[in-house]
């Protein structure tokens, strides 16, 4: 699964590189998300898990 900003263009310009197949991607919410803890990826991403192990990694994480 790519979390990433990158939306689409992860599987076209990222995963070739890193020899990855292409993966689903996280659709982030449209709306503005407050500023502050928890970092604004963090809801989308525990919302998709539901509930199953994850692993996140972020440049940005807080």
């Amino acid at each position: 699964m790519w979390a990433t900003t990158w939306m689409d263009d992860a599987d076209t310009e990222l995963a070739p590189r890193l020899g990855l197949p292409p993966l689903p991607v996280v659709t982030w919410p449209e709306e503005d998300v407050p500023p502050g803890p928890p970092h604004w990826k963090t809801r989308p991403l525990v919302a998709w898990a539901a509930g199953r192990p994850f692993v996140r990694v972020d440049d940005e994480i807080t």
